[in-house]
């Protein structure tokens, strides 16, 4: 496993609090005095983060690997998991991410994970919703038709997810196997040309940001979904919105073609603990109107 270094990760932390920043706040182009100095307040010294400090905590208890539960006559993953950088596949999992797998890829259970920051809660996810993709008849996987529905309270940790984990691992990684993704929020555009879009996302700091890990990626993907049209014209498998937008999307009849076709296995609430009162109330009853629509 690569060694992170601090100072770069401190960075890369204050840039993704700009990144929010400006999202929550946006100001309009008739401003671009206001925009430019805001840009330049949130770009002085110690405003956003103080440190880094450096602090010793003792390590998660460690598990089986992606390799020995990939390989032998009683497999639990799928066989192509080895297509996975090696310092991944090698690496011992976190007990409760192997916990995770079992409950999930074994038994079919519903499931919440409730561990420490940095605990590798994503992975607890993203490996059951691979392996579940890669294991649909190929003549299936090819078809489109929303299989994964990602659900985030913020749009920074949709594209957070989006660019660093999401679009290398199944657009990157395994971006021959058929499997599309899009991100559907406010933030998505309508109709763009695809060259158009392609060449501001390249631009942007978030991908310059991901790091060549094994699952990273240098141009965008042909399988990564770009536009509202796109998606509604062809439904990605894995769908990255935010509980409003999945609102939006279920009540207006414009978009039910993005439901077309589908085959729903998995929905994933992240930041779950985030919902309470009469939020969560709505998500619950989002949940099924989801549910009802999908069948």
């Amino acid at each position: 496993m690569t060694e992170r270094n601090p100072l770069h990760l401190a960075d890369e932390i204050a840039e993704t609090i700009r990144r929010y920043l400006k999202a929550s706040l946006p100001i309009s182009d008739r401003f671009p005095e206001l925009r430019k100095a805001f840009d330049a307040a949130l770009r002085q010294p110690d405003l956003l983060l103080k440190g880094p400090f450096i602090e010793s905590l003792p390590d998660f208890v460690k598990g089986r690997s992606l390799k020995d539960l990939a390989e032998g006559p009683n497999a639990l993953l799928h066989d192509d998991f080895k297509r996975l950088n090696r310092g991944i596949y090698d690496r011992p999992l976190h007990s409760h991410q192997e916990e995770a797998l079992q409950a999930i890829i074994g038994g079919g259970e519903n499931t919440i994970v409730a561990t420490g920051t940095g605990s590798g809660k994503t992975e607890c996810f993203l490996y059951p919703i691979l392996d579940a993709l890669l294991r649909e008849p190929e003549v299936d996987r090819y078809k489109p038709g929303v299989r994964v529905v990602l659900v985030y309270p913020l749009n920074a940790l949709a594209n957070d997810q989006l660019y660093k984990r999401l679009v290398p691992l199944f657009a990157g990684t395994f971006g021959g196997q058929g499997i599309t993704v899009g991100r559907y929020t406010g933030l998505t555009p309508r109709s763009a040309k695809r060259e158009n879009e392609e060449a501001r996302i390249m631009g942007d700091p978030l991908f310059t940001a991901t790091p060549p890990d094994g699952m990273g990626w240098s141009n965008v993907p042909t399988n990564w979904l770009l536009t509202r049209d796109e998606m509604l014209a062809r439904p990605p498998h894995v769908l990255v919105t935010n509980y409003a937008m999945l609102e939006h999307l279920l009540l207006f009849p414009k978009n039910a073609s993005l439901f077309h076709g589908c085959k729903l296995k998995f929905v994933v609430l992240d930041e779950v603990h985030t919902y309470a009162g009469a939020q969560a109330t709505e998500v619950a009853f989002l949940l099924r109107k989801l549910f009802k629509r999908v069948g």
